[in-house]
Formats: structure tokens, C-alpha cells, sequence
């Protein structure tokens, strides 16, 4: 994806401009073409691509063919779309267009086409097939030939036994002519096997050790990691401090952070906390905060600092994690075009950026009420549940204003430069340095969120469908009850009752799930079938499970009675609250009694030492009545 540089055209209401100067992250000056006059424009208000038909696909509702096709279709343009970074020459590229028409067997206006598609987006699902009308007549040799070349190559080829191209080759010719089909020429078998994802065919023959030294870079330096968004890492800790509910400030537990550093600048790109695990669905929305801009995240935390970091990422540092390894962080990073590399195993110092962080971040927390601090001896008299006080949304606002405005703004040894300065100066450029210039943003952050989210699938019943014992409904369902699926050759396959569909939910709010709606291409929110029940999150949602599970055995565990126990966990909550305050109530109550009974104590004490001297009748001494001894 290209950036905005001096120099870049676009249009501001259907007249074309160049930028002359980007001022800061959200303005440029412009010259406009027609008037030839320069002025201030904000980014927001400036089109940087061509509009065109092509509608943006959720990467969940793409088939597994349809993209490998899409991913075979960026492979052949991919040294195009580099040329295209590194040099301006038209020549050039025309020649190389020329080339890949030749290598590829495939029209001059074919790869004129996916390459606008690609331009238009900077997605890999743009260059999806449509999907096909199927209908009698029409010729099937393509796509049974390229079936047959994928099978093979997918189970012959990327097999641990490593079969030479050759012999690949010869086996797709064997399959063809078994299968009485015309085999493709030998050198488009060759082809195809040169232009497989390199990491994914190696992992496959080779095994994943052997597969980090050939392939991964060597990130002992990060010399790979020269401007901003190079080279981000992420990893996540659970965090050294007690959490407690918001309503009844009780002790909930300890909570998990994912963070995402850029390792050129140190600045922090993105970061998720939560009371779950470690797993895909906190590094999904870790990596879609980090690719998207933060303006509301400043909002809603009222940060003083500008959080001006986002964009797609070039490469992706993970260490070895299972949760970094599934179908979505796969596929979102074929999408969103950015490399996916793992720390090799038992080199900790590898992901030395992140993890200094993550012990930075330690620190300053130890020094809040609740803390577990790192260290038992440290612990020892000290009891963090009877210290804790910070409920999530306070500990969150207080780790954002930890990180952006100060983190951000403290001089780093390592950079020379507060983080903030550097990443700027490798936007901007400086005395010493180049600047990239801004990411150009032009994803739908709905479809980024939702791509990074994992998806459940289910199917669709007359009474909607249940996740996790809640039952959900639209009437959107009614499209997908009773109809009958055809395949392409017009032959009915199942009744779509027995189908899978997919979902995603987010985990702060269970209240509502994301229904892909196939016939609309677009996710829908889908309720509660009972709109009653209250919003909750994934972490209440769980509480309440384990309290219904107290009573019920897990087979007879309804909705209902989930919903009934978080009715009644909320209830202890109140009561407690109420508790809490009534003993706080009487606690001062005895406090002041207390004082009041200890001041008059000491007055009564005062009294009885008064009364111990004798008084004096001034009226009964006659005159020169003294007493012998005087």
C-alpha cells in the first residue's frame, strides 16, 4: 500500500491536485491543477484512489479456491506492484507486463485488470473470482486442469518427502490423462509451484526449524526494521495487579495484556486487555487497533498526546505460540499483503523490544494499589486483594495514559529520541532521514475489526441460533429457511437448514453477534432472541455459567438459567455494595461514638481530679482565726 508523499495525486471534489507538503497527520497543502493555487486541506477531505464497482470482501466468506486463485492472481503482479514502489519508469513496466503475459500465459488486459483491482483496494480479496453462475454448456477443462494442479502440488508436492518439480510436473500430466483431460504444457505446472507462498511450501517439505533459517530474517539487529511499520512484534503478559468489579469492588483476578510494538520508533501500535487467556481472539483486535487510527481511543481516554501510529504493517514478529499460528492471523495476513514471522525456539532475545516493554509496563505497575509485584518476597506482606481498588475500565485509562502520554514522550536510549519524535521523523523525514510519508488509509475499519475476529459457525433454525446457551434472532434468517441449495451444475445438493453459516462475536458485548448474510455480502448484527436479557460480557457471561453450574448439571443448563444466574450474581453485587456501604456507615458511626465517649471520659476524669482538692469556705474563717502551724 502506498503512502502520501509530496508529489502524490489525488482529488478533492472531482478536481485533481498534487500534494506539496504533508503539515501533520491529519493536513497537506495542495496545488490544485486548474487554478494552480496551493491551500490547506484536511486528509479526510482529499480522495487518494479511484472510486470503481469493486466491493470489498470479508476475507471469512471467500472459499478456499477462490483464494488460492486470488492469491495466485497477486503473485504474478506482485513484481509489478513492487516496480511500481521503486521505480517510476513506464518502460520498465510495461516490458515486465510484457514478460509475465509471456511466463504466465495470460492476456495483456487481464493483468491490467487485477492490477487495477489491487490498486483500488490494496486487498488480495479484491482479486477473488466473482462467483460463477454455473449452467449447462459451458466448457469446465480450466477449472478441472487447475484443480488438478492444486491437489497435486497441495499433496505431492509439499509433502515431506520433497519431490522434485519434475516429478510434480509428471504427476499432474499422469492425473490428467487418468482423468481424461489435456494436460497443461509442463513449464505452467513449473509456474505455479514457482509462484507458491515460499514460507508455507517450505514449512511443508522441510518442517518449521529449517523453514526460520532459510526464510525468517535474522532479527538479533532488526535491520529489516528501517522505517516505521517495518517490523511490528506483539506478544502479551498477564498483567502484576489485582483487578475488581466495578459495582461491588471485589477481587476479580489478573488480567492478560496483547501489545504490538513498532520496533523502529518503540512506539506502541496497538494493545487488548482482558480476563481471558492468551489466544486468537486477543491478538485479532490487538492487531486491528494497531492498524487502525486512534482517534477515538483519545477520546474515550482523554489523552493529551497525539496517538498518530497506524497502517499496515510490512512484517509481523510472533514467538511460537499457538495462537499465532491459526487460519485467521493466516489469512488476514494474505489479505492485508503483511509478512508473518516466528521467533526461532529457545531464542528469547529475538523478541527483546516487546518483552522490554512488557517489563517497563511491570514496573510502573507495581506501584499501584493491588499490585502481585514479580516477585514473592516482594508479596510477602502484602495482600493485593485487600489493596486492590482499580476496576478494568480504570486500570485501562490508566494504562493509556501510561503509554501514550508518558511512555511516548520519554527519552529512549536506544533511538536517541523520545519514541513519539522518532516515528515522526520517519514520517516526515528530518536533516538526517527520508521520511515514508503517511499510510494511506482506505479500509473500512468495520471490515478490519471483523476480519481479525475468529469465527464461529452454526446453523440456522426457525428459532435463530444459539451460541454458548444464548439463543439469537433476526429476521434475516427467514432468507436462509427452507430454500435448497444447487451446486454449479444445477443439481440440488442439501436443504441450507443443514448448512453452516458464519458468525463473529465481539467479547466486551455478548448482547449482539455479526452474521455474514451471504445474499448481501455483509455482516448484520443479529440480537438476543429475548431483548429483555441484559448486556453482558464474555467474562460475566462465564461467571454466570460457573454459578449456574454450582446447581444445575451442564446438560440441563438452559439460557435461562444462566441469565437467572447472572441476575442473582448482580443481585450479591448490589447487595454487597449496599453492605459495604451500610458497614462503612456504621463503621463511622462507631468511630465518632467512639471519640465522642473517649472526649467525655476525659472530662468526667478531669472533674474527679477537681473534686480531690478541697474547697475552701471563705465565709467561715473569722479574723485571725489561723491554724497553728501557720
Amino acid at each position: 500500500m502506498k503512502n502520501i508523499v509530496p508529489g502524490t495525486i489525488c482529488k478533492r471534489g472531482g478536481t485533481k491536485c498534487t500534494v506539496q507538503k504533508i503539515v501533520d497527520f491529519k493536513s497537506v497543502i495542495i496545488l490544485e491543477h486548474n487554478s494552480r493555487e496551493l491551500d490547506l486541506v484536511k486528509l479526510d477531505d482529499l480522495e487518494f484512489t479511484e472510486k470503481s464497482g469493486i466491493d470489498e470482501k470479508y476475507i471469512d466468506s471467500i472459499s478456499d479456491e477462490d483464494w488460492k486463485i486470488a492469491n495466485r492472481r497477486y503473485s504474478i503482479i506482485k513484481p509489478i506492484l513492487d516496480r511500481e514502489i521503486n521505480s517510476n519508469i513506464e518502460v520498465n513496466k510495461t516490458v515486465l507486463i510484457r514478460e509475465l503475459c509471456e511466463e504466465h500465459e495470460v492476456a495483456y488486459t487481464t493483468i491490467y485488470r487485477w492490477l487495477n483491482q489491487y490498486n483500488t483496494t490494496g486487498l488480495v480479496s479484491s482479486l477473488a473470482p466473482a462467483k460463477r453462475s454455473g449452467g449447462r454448456g459451458k466448457s469446465r477443462l480450466t477449472q478441472n486442469v487447475d484443480q488438478i494442479i492444486d491437489e497435486t502440488i497441495e499433496n505431492f508436492y509439499c509433502v515431506p518427502q520433497r519431490p522434485t518439480k519434475k516429478e510434480t510436473a509428471l504427476e499432474v500430466i499422469r492425473r490428467c490423462k487418468n482423468a481424461g483431460i489435456e494436460p497443461p504444457h509442463i513449464n505452467t505446472i513449473y509456474n505455479r509451484i514457482k509462484h507458491l507462498p515460499k514460507k508455507l511450501a517450505l514449512t511443508k517439505r522441510v518442517g518449521y526449524l529449517e523453514v526460520s533459517q532459510k526464510v525468517d530474517a535474522t532479527p538479533g539487529s532488526y535491520e529489516e526494521a528501517q522505517n516505521p511499520l517495518d517490523v511490528i512484534q506483539i506478544d502479551h503478559t498477564v498483567l502484576d495487579i489485582i483487578i475488581v468489579n466495578e459495582d461491588n469492588r471485589e477481587p476479580i483476578g489478573r488480567p492478560h495484556i496483547t501489545l504490538a510494538i513498532d520496533v523502529y520508533s518503540r512506539m506502541v501500535a496497538g494493545l487488548y486487555i482482558s480476563f481471558d487467556s492468551p489466544g486468537a481472539l486477543g491478538t485479532g483486535i490487538c492487531l486491528s487497533n494497531s492498524i487502525l487510527p486512534k482517534d477515538q481511543i483519545c477520546s474515550k481516554y482523554d489523552l493529551k498526546t497525539e496517538w498518530p501510529i497506524w497502517g499496515i504493517m510490512r512484517n509481523l514478529h510472533f514467538d511460537n505460540a499457538k495462537e499465532f499460528k491459526g487460519t485467521m492471523i493466516k489469512r488476514a495476513s494474505e489479505e492485508y499483503g503483511f509478512n508473518i514471522n516466528w521467533r526461532p525456539k529457545g531464542k528469547s532475545r529475538y523478541g527483546a523490544h516487546i518483552e522490554r516493554l512488557l517489563g517497563t509496563l511491570s514496573k510502573r505497575i507495581h506501584v499501584l494499589p493491588g499490585t502481585t509485584f514479580s516477585d514473592v518476597k516482594y508479596r510477602a506482606n502484602y495482600n493485593s486483594e485487600a489493596k486492590a481498588t482499580m476496576s478494568l475500565e480504570e486500570f485501562e485509562k490508566w494504562i493509556h495514559i501510561q503509554i501514550v502520554d508518558v511512555y511516548h514522550n520519554q527519552f529512549h536510549t536506544g533511538i536517541g529520541a523520545t519514541p513519539l519524535q522518532y516515528y515522526n521523523e520517519g514520517i516526515f523525514g528530518s536533516d538526517r532521514k527520508e521520511g515514508i510519508g503517511l499510510p494511506l488509509m482506505k479500509l473500512n475499519p468495520d471490515k478490519v475489526r471483523l476480519d481479525f475476529l475468529p469465527h464461529i459457525e452454526r446453523t440456522i433454525q426457525r428459532t435463530g441460533v444459539v451460541i454458548d446457551h444464548v439463543r439469537y434472532y433476526s429476521d434475516i434468517f427467514r432468507n436462509y429457511l427452507f430454500e435448497k441449495a444447487w451446486n454449479e451444475n444445477d443439481r440440488f445438493v442439501k436443504n441450507l437448514r443443514s448448512k453452516k453459516f458464519i458468525f463473529k462475536r465481539d467479547p466486551r458485548d455478548i448482547s449482539k453477534i455479526y452474521f455474514f448474510d451471504e445474499k448481501e455480502a455483509r455482516y448484520a448484527e443479529i440480537p438476543y432472541a429475548d431483548v429483555r436479557r441484559p448486556p453482558m460480557s464474555i467474562w460475566e457471561y462465564r461467571a454466570s455459567l460457573k454459578k449456574a453450574k454450582e446447581y444445575f448439571p451442564h446438560s440441563q443448563i438452559t439460557e435461562d438459567i444462566i441469565f437467572d444466574a447472572y441476575n442473582r450474581l448482580r443481585d450479591i453485587e448490589e447487595s454487597s455494595k449496599d453492605s459495604k456501604k451500610k458497614a462503612k456507615r456504621q463503621s463511622r458511626k462507631k468511630k465518632v461514638k467512639e471519640f465522642n465517649l473517649s472526649v467525655s471520659s476525659s472530662k468526667k476524669e478531669d472533674i474527679r481530679e477537681e473534686e480531690t482538692i478541697p474547697e475552701i469556705d471563705f465565709n467561715s474563717i473569722e479574723p485571725f482565726d489561723y491554724d497553728d502551724e501557720i
